[in-house]
This record gives C-alpha cells, structure tokens and sequence, in this order.
C-alpha cells in the first residue's frame, strides 16, 4: 500500500510539474517541448486511472518509467541537451529502486544509460557546435554525477531493506 501511495504521488506530482512547464513552453514558444509535454500529461493521466483501477504496482511502475524515459530522452535530443531534462534522467533510476525489483533496477538503469550515451554519440556526430559533446570534462562529469546518483540510491535502498528487516525481526 505505501509503495503505491508513493507511485500516485510520482504521478499527481509528474503531470503537475509538466502542465506548468507547458505553460512556460508556451510563453516562449517551445512548441516541441509542449507537444511532449503534453503527451506525458495524456499519457500519465491514464496511467494513473488505470493504477487506480487495476492496483498493479509492478505493471504501473514500468508504464511510468516509459513514459518519463521516452519523454525525457526525446527532449534531451530535440533540445539537443540544452535543457534540464538531463538532470532529470540522471534522478530517473532512483524512481525505479522504490517501485521494481533490484535486479529489474539494475537492468532498467542500464538501459537509460546506454539510450542516453547513444545520445550523446549522435550529438557528437551530428552537431559539431554543442559544447557539452565535445567538452571531455563536461561528459566526465555527467557520468560522475549518474554514477554517484545510483549508488546514492542504492545505499538508501539497501537502508530501507534493513531497516524494514529489522523492524518485521521486532514484531
């Protein structure tokens, strides 16, 4: 019940988070930002009735960590990695620790992380002017700071564990 909590929480705060960025994509003329943006608000709407109405966490999950992956990856390459949605990418796996199994985690993780780098590669063919593919440091840094993220959370999911191990040992 608490991680389902949790999901319809991702969700109610997902969709409100990208109808106020549609709204700042439409004051400056972000036409491409919205049309996603607007698709991850349809698409997480029926996500979440169909998490109420179903209750299966573990289908729900996955269907929102598509949706946010998707929409995320797709921004990051039509922005061509000018916007905060690589940030965004980075935090995604942790979503997945709360919400699916580790091994699933690890393997959902990986798969973000290699879509990403992809990314990166045909940036770096495509556009000789983005300063973020050609800057060595910079990618140095993205990796860092994903690879820090994720052993961030698994460290608190394994505290989580423990801590729920010991409290089912108390009782």
């Amino acid at each position: 019940m608490h991680k389902e909590n949790l999901l319809y929480r991702f969700h109610i705060v997902t969709i409100v988070v990208n109808f106020i960025a549609i709204l700042i994509d439409i004051f400056f003329k972000r036409y491409q930002n919205v049309a996603i943006e607007s698709i991850v608000v349809i698409t997480l709407s029926f996500s979440l009735l169909y998490l109420k109405r179903k209750a299966n966490l573990k289908l729900s999950a996955y269907i929102f960590l598509f949706i946010i992956s998707t929409a995320l990856l797709t921004q990051i390459y039509i922005n061509h990695f000018a916007t905060m949605s690589v940030v965004f990418i980075l935090l995604l796996p942790l979503s997945t620790l709360l919400f699916i199994r580790l091994k699933h985690s690890i393997i959902v993780t990986l798969l973000i992380y290699i879509f990403i780098s992809a990314l990166l590669y045909v940036e770096y063919l495509t556009n000789p002017n983005n300063h973020l593919v050609h800057n060595p440091q910079a990618l140095f840094n993205l990796a860092y700071a994903a690879g820090i993220i994720y052993i961030f959370g698994l460290l608190y999911h394994f505290s989580i564990l423990k801590t729920f191990d010991d409290l089912d040992d108390s009782n």
